[in-house]
């Protein structure tokens, strides 16, 4: 039995990005991180992945890695 790693991700369509940018007025820095789950983890976060999910046709994924 090998160990994996799992990590979520949020997976949308071109274009959905830079719309998501301009509606919560931020980088696209931002709504990248706050898509793949990395670094912190706050409210405005939270907000970002909920709209990709609920408006934008947002695909939450599961990956899994081998740990070695």
């Amino acid at each position: 039995m090998t160990k994996t790693s799992r990590t979520y991700r949020i997976v949308v369509a071109y274009g959905v990005t830079k719309k998501l940018c301009q509606h919560f007025r931020v980088c696209d820095e931002t709504v990248r991180r706050a898509l793949t789950y990395s670094s912190q983890d706050n409210e405005l976060h939270k907000k970002i992945r909920q709209e990709a999910l609920k408006f934008y046709g947002g695909q939450e994924i599961v990956v899994e890695k081998p740990i070695k």
